[in-house]
């Protein structure tokens, strides 16, 4: 994973996957939030898988996210999905209800990234 990055009031690290449910073979990113009051401790991951067309365009499906709940309210999952956002990702589709992030259904890759 990178070293952890300090966005607003929260830590945030990702890394590379491979494998994920249903899917040996998937390849992925994570986003992981801390708390930088306890820098150990998961407050909250998010999960993309890659996806590519026919014509070789990828893109990070969301697959999953959670934050614990004492966490909640606080722009935790926002602030996972910016980060990926950071890193070269152009944000293609979101859900927003109530006000509340939900998810984000596809990031337009602009970054390769390597996996063995």
């Amino acid at each position: 994973g990178t070293k952890p990055v300090q966005i607003g009031d929260f830590l945030f690290d990702v890394r590379t996957f491979i494998g994920a449910l249903g899917n040996r073979d998937a390849k992925g990113l994570q986003v992981r939030a801390y708390d930088p009051k306890n820098p150990k401790r998961t407050i909250g991951s998010a999960d993309f898988i890659i996806k590519k067309d026919k014509k070789g365009n990828s893109w990070l499906e969301s697959d999953d996210t959670e934050v614990k709940d004492e966490y909640r309210g606080k722009g935790v999952a926002n602030l996972m999905y910016a980060y990926v956002k950071s890193l070269g990702n152009d944000i293609k589709e979101t859900v927003i209800v109530d006000g509340l992030f939900l998810a984000i259904k596809k990031l337009k890759l602009k970054k390769k990234y390597n996996y063995k």
